[in-house]
């Protein structure tokens, strides 16, 4: 009888530590939540006493966003020493380090996300699903977009008539890459996204953190490499800012934990316009980041859009 009194006071034990551990956790997003906040009053505030227009506004010709699915900033920072060309982003561009994804943290939703600037749980997502491509069309027909993926569900965030050129890797990051470049030199594309899938894959199968995984990565740096030669020969390069991130990153073989690991993402902003060489510490959201890359075209924000300019890269 007495073992099995100690099994339960054990048990209990366990689930009062994890109910600790939950109510820990949802103070702090609801702290981030808050930061968040009043960071976007202070922009806002920024931006009246502008002249309504944000900082970075109109400071680059082209913007490159490249999605590395799966790829946590834990994990990516590291393995900067084996990434060379995300590495070189970083040393002379800006690093958010509290840069995080929504929940639940699975690639739909922050995908989603990032190209419309809207969490998928708000309202305004099911009245008007606008990504940043048809944003960028509605204020000028003229610029020219590009979107290139290896997971076809991206197709559903991206509205394909706002797409100039858009590509299907079918789950081939090479095919991917090579895609992109290929845009990139033939026709020089305003809006740009290249996403990879590889990282997430090899999380998958062999783990989060696992040899496999890091291996994945290397690739994907590879492939970061070619865009960056690919915007060189374009003679676009000095002229594009590039936005490096991932929609989550994982524990074990999964990544719906409501923990660090998971949630937090890569923020890296390299090129025409950012900072070189610097950490900013500031919590930013997903959210941010169509806004962010519209305003570096001169171009607004969608209104249905949630999220802010990073003025603070600039």
């Amino acid at each position: 009888m007495s073992r099995v009194l100690a099994l339960v006071v054990l048990v209990a034990l366990v689930l009062s530590v994890e109910a600790a551990s939950t109510q820990r956790r949802r103070a702090e997003r609801a702290q981030r939540a808050l930061l968040m906040n009043t960071r976007a009053l202070r922009v806002n505030a920024q931006r009246i006493l502008a002249g309504h227009k944000a900082r970075g506004f109109d400071t680059a010709d082209h913007v490159l966003i490249i999605g590395c699915d799966g790829f946590g900033w834990m994990y990516l920072n590291n393995a900067t020493d084996n990434l060379p060309n995300i590495k070189r982003l970083m040393d002379d561009g800006v690093v958010a380090t509290a840069a995080h994804d929504q929940l639940p943290t699975i690639s739909g939703p922050n995908w989603s996300t990032l190209l419309t600037g809207v969490n998928p749980k708000d309202r305004a997502h099911k009245e008007a699903k606008e990504s940043m491509f048809t944003v960028a069309k509605a204020q000028n027909p003229e610029i020219k977009t590009a979107c290139s993926y290896s997971w076809s569900q991206i197709k559903s965030y991206i509205e394909p008539k706002n797409v100039d050129y858009s590509f299907s890797g079918n789950e081939n990051d090479a095919s991917v890459a090579s895609a992109m470049t290929g845009f990139i030199k033939a026709h020089k594309p305003e809006l740009m996204f290249a996403h990879f899938d590889a990282i997430d894959k090899a999380g998958h199968h062999h783990g989060w953190g696992s040899d496999e995984y890091y291996a994945a990565a290397k690739t994907v740096d590879d492939h970061v490499g070619e865009l960056l030669s690919a915007l060189s020969s374009a003679g676009i390069k000095s002229r594009t800012l590039v936005i490096l991130t991932a929609d989550h990153g994982g524990k074990g073989h999964d990544h719906e934990a409501e923990l660090p690991i998971v949630e937090e993402i890569p923020a890296i902003f390299y090129g025409s316009g950012a900072k070189d060489g610097v950490t900013v510490s500031d919590t930013i959201s997903n959210k941010d980041f169509a806004p962010t890359a519209l305003n570096a075209l001169g171009l607004k924000p969608g209104q249905y859009m949630h999220g802010n300019v990073l003025s603070e890269i600039y």
